[in-house]
Protein backbone atom coordinates (compact mmCIF):
# COMPACT_ATOMS: atom_id res chain seq x y z
CA UNK A 1 0.00 0.00 0.00
CA UNK A 2 3.20 2.30 0.49
CA UNK A 3 4.19 1.82 -2.48
CA UNK A 4 0.54 3.00 -3.89
CA UNK A 5 0.45 5.63 -1.58
CA UNK A 6 3.83 7.04 -3.05
CA UNK A 7 2.22 6.89 -6.72
CA UNK A 8 0.43 10.57 -5.82
CA UNK A 9 3.31 11.96 -4.10
CA UNK A 10 5.54 11.35 -6.80
CA UNK A 11 3.08 13.45 -9.18
CA UNK A 12 4.55 16.65 -7.18
CA UNK A 13 7.80 15.90 -7.12
CA UNK A 14 7.69 14.78 -11.18
CA UNK A 15 6.79 18.61 -11.85
CA UNK A 16 9.68 19.59 -9.06
CA UNK A 17 12.08 18.14 -11.00
CA UNK A 18 11.63 20.42 -14.52
CA UNK A 19 12.09 23.53 -12.11
CA UNK A 20 14.53 25.22 -10.71
CA UNK A 21 15.29 24.49 -6.77
CA UNK A 22 13.76 27.04 -4.91
CA UNK A 23 17.14 27.40 -3.27
CA UNK A 24 18.94 28.67 -6.97
CA UNK A 25 16.01 30.78 -8.01
CA UNK A 26 18.12 34.37 -7.53
CA UNK A 27 16.45 37.52 -6.19
CA UNK A 28 16.50 39.47 -9.62
CA UNK A 29 14.27 36.84 -11.23
CA UNK A 30 11.53 38.24 -9.75
CA UNK A 31 12.26 41.48 -10.71
CA UNK A 32 11.76 40.76 -14.40
CA UNK A 33 9.07 43.25 -15.97
CA UNK A 34 5.73 41.41 -15.41
CA UNK A 35 5.20 41.96 -19.90
CA UNK A 36 9.37 40.67 -19.97
CA UNK A 37 8.79 37.27 -18.72
CA UNK A 38 8.02 34.80 -21.61
CA UNK A 39 8.52 31.02 -21.50
CA UNK A 40 9.11 28.55 -24.40
CA UNK A 41 5.60 27.00 -25.16
CA UNK A 42 7.67 24.10 -26.25
CA UNK A 43 8.91 23.55 -22.47
CA UNK A 44 6.05 24.55 -20.86
CA UNK A 45 3.85 21.82 -22.83
CA UNK A 46 5.73 19.40 -21.70
CA UNK A 47 5.63 20.46 -17.55
CA UNK A 48 1.68 20.51 -18.16
CA UNK A 49 1.69 16.84 -19.94
CA UNK A 50 4.01 15.63 -17.24
CA UNK A 51 1.50 16.01 -14.74
CA UNK A 52 -0.88 15.21 -16.39
CA UNK A 53 0.10 12.24 -17.43
CA UNK A 54 1.36 11.28 -14.25
CA UNK A 55 -2.20 11.62 -13.08
CA UNK A 56 -3.66 9.39 -15.46
CA UNK A 57 -0.94 6.95 -14.63
CA UNK A 58 -1.56 7.51 -10.84
CA UNK A 59 -5.35 6.68 -11.68
CA UNK A 60 -4.04 3.77 -13.38
CA UNK A 61 -2.70 2.32 -10.70
CA UNK A 62 -5.38 2.77 -8.60
CA UNK A 63 -8.06 1.02 -11.23
CA UNK A 64 -5.87 -1.81 -10.88
CA UNK A 65 -5.45 -1.87 -7.28
CA UNK A 66 -9.10 -1.76 -6.77
CA UNK A 67 -9.40 -4.53 -8.82
CA UNK A 68 -6.79 -6.61 -6.46
CA UNK A 69 -9.43 -5.51 -3.59
CA UNK A 70 -11.81 -8.11 -4.82
CA UNK A 71 -9.16 -11.41 -4.65
CA UNK A 72 -7.07 -10.58 -2.56
CA UNK A 73 -7.20 -9.06 1.46
CA UNK A 74 -5.66 -5.74 1.06
CA UNK A 75 -6.87 -2.90 3.28
CA UNK A 76 -8.46 -0.17 0.83
CA UNK A 77 -6.80 3.35 0.14
CA UNK A 78 -7.72 6.91 -1.10
CA UNK A 79 -8.09 7.54 -4.45
CA UNK A 80 -5.66 9.66 -6.23
CA UNK A 81 -6.03 13.81 -4.84
CA UNK A 82 -6.88 14.77 -8.51
CA UNK A 83 -9.31 14.75 -11.13
CA UNK A 84 -9.37 11.65 -13.03
CA UNK A 85 -9.95 13.90 -16.21
CA UNK A 86 -7.41 16.27 -17.92
CA UNK A 87 -6.32 18.44 -15.51
CA UNK A 88 -7.91 22.19 -16.18
CA UNK A 89 -5.99 25.04 -15.80
CA UNK A 90 -7.66 26.31 -12.41
CA UNK A 91 -6.69 22.65 -10.68
CA UNK A 92 -3.10 23.27 -12.45
CA UNK A 93 -2.81 26.77 -10.45
CA UNK A 94 -4.08 26.00 -7.30
CA UNK A 95 -2.68 22.19 -7.12
CA UNK A 96 0.51 22.23 -8.53
CA UNK A 97 1.74 26.29 -9.46
CA UNK A 98 0.89 27.84 -6.04
CA UNK A 99 2.05 24.63 -3.75
CA UNK A 100 5.16 24.61 -6.00
CA UNK A 101 5.82 28.69 -5.35
CA UNK A 102 4.28 29.04 -1.81
CA UNK A 103 8.22 28.89 -0.43
CA UNK A 104 9.45 32.32 -2.32
CA UNK A 105 5.64 33.33 -3.14
CA UNK A 106 6.48 34.64 -6.57
CA UNK A 107 5.56 33.61 -10.14
CA UNK A 108 6.60 30.13 -11.69
CA UNK A 109 8.31 31.84 -14.11
CA UNK A 110 11.25 32.45 -11.73
CA UNK A 111 11.86 28.56 -11.64
CA UNK A 112 11.55 27.75 -15.08
CA UNK A 113 14.99 27.01 -16.36
CA UNK A 114 16.45 29.71 -17.65
CA UNK A 115 16.92 27.98 -21.25
CA UNK A 116 13.32 27.81 -21.33
CA UNK A 117 12.75 31.84 -21.11
CA UNK A 118 12.29 34.66 -23.26
CA UNK A 119 11.20 37.75 -24.49
CA UNK A 120 7.23 37.03 -25.27
CA UNK A 121 6.28 37.46 -28.85
CA UNK A 122 2.69 36.44 -27.78
CA UNK A 123 0.20 36.93 -25.05
CA UNK A 124 -2.13 33.54 -24.88
CA UNK A 125 -5.76 34.30 -23.83
CA UNK A 126 -7.55 31.27 -22.48
CA UNK A 127 -9.65 29.83 -20.03
CA UNK A 128 -9.16 28.71 -17.06
CA UNK A 129 -12.21 26.55 -16.91
CA UNK A 130 -10.32 24.64 -19.79
CA UNK A 131 -7.95 21.73 -20.06
CA UNK A 132 -4.50 22.77 -20.15
CA UNK A 133 -3.62 19.42 -22.69
CA UNK A 134 -6.28 17.10 -23.46
CA UNK A 135 -4.83 15.00 -26.59
CA UNK A 136 -5.12 17.83 -29.10
CA UNK A 137 -8.35 19.64 -27.67
CA UNK A 138 -7.18 21.76 -24.71
CA UNK A 139 -5.90 25.36 -24.84
CA UNK A 140 -2.38 24.47 -25.39
CA UNK A 141 -2.55 21.71 -27.76
CA UNK A 142 -4.65 24.76 -30.49
CA UNK A 143 -1.72 26.90 -30.15
CA UNK A 144 1.48 24.24 -29.82
CA UNK A 145 1.99 23.49 -33.60
CA UNK A 146 1.74 27.08 -34.92
CA UNK A 147 4.17 28.46 -31.63
CA UNK A 148 5.94 25.43 -30.07
CA UNK A 149 9.27 27.42 -29.94
CA UNK A 150 8.34 30.98 -29.57
CA UNK A 151 8.27 32.67 -26.05
CA UNK A 152 4.63 33.13 -24.65
CA UNK A 153 3.29 35.07 -21.75
CA UNK A 154 0.19 33.18 -20.15
CA UNK A 155 -0.87 33.90 -16.72
CA UNK A 156 -0.47 30.38 -14.80
CA UNK A 157 3.34 30.69 -15.58
CA UNK A 158 4.30 34.29 -16.13
CA UNK A 159 1.97 36.21 -13.23
CA UNK A 160 2.54 35.64 -9.32
CA UNK A 161 -0.72 33.34 -8.42
CA UNK A 162 0.13 34.50 -4.30
CA UNK A 163 -0.50 38.33 -5.51
CA UNK A 164 -3.54 39.12 -8.06
CA UNK A 165 -4.78 42.47 -6.80
CA UNK A 166 -4.05 44.96 -9.93
CA UNK A 167 -5.03 42.15 -12.12
CA UNK A 168 -7.10 44.55 -15.06
CA UNK A 169 -4.42 47.21 -15.20
CA UNK A 170 -0.95 44.32 -15.33
CA UNK A 171 -3.13 42.70 -18.11
CA UNK A 172 -3.58 46.06 -20.21
CA UNK A 173 0.03 46.79 -20.23
CA UNK A 174 1.30 43.28 -20.60
CA UNK A 175 -1.22 43.06 -24.26
CA UNK A 176 0.12 46.72 -25.14
CA UNK A 177 4.07 45.67 -24.75
CA UNK A 178 3.77 42.38 -26.13
CA UNK A 179 1.05 43.41 -29.22
CA UNK A 180 0.06 40.02 -30.25
CA UNK A 181 -2.37 38.05 -28.46
CA UNK A 182 -3.80 34.48 -28.96
CA UNK A 183 -7.08 33.67 -28.36
CA UNK A 184 -7.55 29.77 -27.20
CA UNK A 185 -11.16 28.70 -27.72
CA UNK A 186 -12.17 25.27 -26.49
CA UNK A 187 -15.39 23.59 -25.62
CA UNK A 188 -15.88 25.83 -22.89
CA UNK A 189 -17.68 29.04 -22.82
CA UNK A 190 -15.30 31.96 -23.78
CA UNK A 191 -16.87 34.86 -24.84
CA UNK A 192 -18.78 34.95 -21.90
CA UNK A 193 -15.70 35.15 -19.07
CA UNK A 194 -15.52 38.84 -18.14
CA UNK A 195 -11.33 38.20 -18.26
CA UNK A 196 -11.61 37.31 -21.27
CA UNK A 197 -13.51 39.77 -22.65
CA UNK A 198 -11.06 42.04 -20.70
CA UNK A 199 -8.55 40.91 -23.19
CA UNK A 200 -10.26 41.33 -26.18
CA UNK A 201 -10.53 44.92 -25.44
CA UNK A 202 -7.26 45.26 -24.54
CA UNK A 203 -6.07 43.72 -27.65
CA UNK A 204 -8.58 46.32 -29.44
CA UNK A 205 -7.71 49.80 -27.94
CA UNK A 206 -3.77 48.31 -28.71
CA UNK A 207 -3.66 47.32 -32.28
CA UNK A 208 -2.53 44.48 -31.64
CA UNK A 209 -1.86 41.45 -33.88
CA UNK A 210 -4.64 38.68 -33.14
CA UNK A 211 -5.09 35.00 -33.83
CA UNK A 212 -7.95 32.66 -33.29
CA UNK A 213 -7.30 29.13 -32.63
CA UNK A 214 -9.89 26.55 -32.38
CA UNK A 215 -10.71 22.86 -33.64
CA UNK A 216 -12.18 24.69 -36.82
CA UNK A 217 -9.07 25.58 -37.85
CA UNK A 218 -7.25 22.72 -36.35
CA UNK A 219 -9.76 19.69 -37.69
CA UNK A 220 -9.12 22.08 -41.42
CA UNK A 221 -5.12 21.38 -41.35
CA UNK A 222 -4.57 18.57 -39.56
CA UNK A 223 -7.19 16.16 -37.97
CA UNK A 224 -10.45 14.39 -39.06
CA UNK A 225 -14.07 15.71 -39.08
CA UNK A 226 -15.61 13.27 -36.36
CA UNK A 227 -13.60 15.37 -34.05
CA UNK A 228 -16.49 18.20 -34.63
CA UNK A 229 -17.68 17.21 -31.34
CA UNK A 230 -14.65 19.48 -29.96
CA UNK A 231 -16.02 22.82 -31.55
CA UNK A 232 -16.31 25.94 -28.84
CA UNK A 233 -19.70 27.43 -28.20
CA UNK A 234 -20.73 30.27 -30.82
CA UNK A 235 -20.50 33.55 -29.74
CA UNK A 236 -23.87 35.30 -28.59
CA UNK A 237 -23.50 38.67 -26.59
CA UNK A 238 -20.90 40.33 -24.45
CA UNK A 239 -24.52 40.79 -22.31
CA UNK A 240 -23.85 37.48 -21.34
CA UNK A 241 -20.71 38.16 -19.55
CA UNK A 242 -19.77 36.07 -16.41
CA UNK A 243 -17.11 37.20 -13.44
CA UNK A 244 -16.01 35.76 -9.83
CA UNK A 245 -16.52 38.51 -8.48
CA UNK A 246 -19.70 40.89 -9.38
CA UNK A 247 -17.60 43.95 -9.04
CA UNK A 248 -15.26 42.70 -12.04
CA UNK A 249 -17.71 41.80 -13.98
CA UNK A 250 -19.48 45.12 -13.67
CA UNK A 251 -16.17 47.20 -14.37
CA UNK A 252 -15.11 44.97 -17.26
CA UNK A 253 -18.66 45.35 -18.79
CA UNK A 254 -18.58 49.26 -18.35
CA UNK A 255 -15.47 49.42 -19.78
CA UNK A 256 -16.28 47.78 -22.73
CA UNK A 257 -19.28 49.67 -23.37
CA UNK A 258 -17.26 52.57 -22.91
CA UNK A 259 -14.88 52.04 -25.88
CA UNK A 260 -17.52 50.69 -27.79
CA UNK A 261 -20.42 52.58 -27.22
CA UNK A 262 -23.39 49.92 -27.34
CA UNK A 263 -23.26 46.23 -26.78
CA UNK A 264 -23.93 45.73 -30.64
CA UNK A 265 -21.55 47.63 -31.89
CA UNK A 266 -18.77 45.24 -28.94
CA UNK A 267 -20.87 42.07 -30.46
CA UNK A 268 -20.28 42.98 -34.02
CA UNK A 269 -16.44 43.75 -33.88
CA UNK A 270 -16.74 40.34 -31.88
CA UNK A 271 -18.01 38.34 -35.13
CA UNK A 272 -16.31 40.15 -37.54
CA UNK A 273 -13.20 39.24 -35.28
CA UNK A 274 -14.28 35.46 -35.71
CA UNK A 275 -15.42 35.69 -39.18
CA UNK A 276 -11.35 36.72 -39.84
CA UNK A 277 -9.94 34.60 -37.97
CA UNK A 278 -11.90 31.44 -37.69
CA UNK A 279 -12.84 28.93 -40.53
CA UNK A 280 -16.04 27.59 -41.48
Amino acid sequence: MEHVVNEWTGIMSAADELLLPSSECMSEDDRTPVASRGIRLGWLYNFVATIDQAIGGAWKVYAGYRQREKWENIPSINPPPYSEENIRTRELVHQFVIPLTAELRKPLYVRIPKTARGTPTLFVSHTWNSAAVAGGHASLDLILDAHRDDYVWIDFGCYNQHEVESIATDMRSVIASIGAVAFALTTEPFFSRSWCLWEILCAHQNNCRIKVYDQKNRIKYKYFTSERDKMPPDFSSISSLQATHERDQKAIYDAIIAEFKSVEKADLYIKDMLAAHVSA
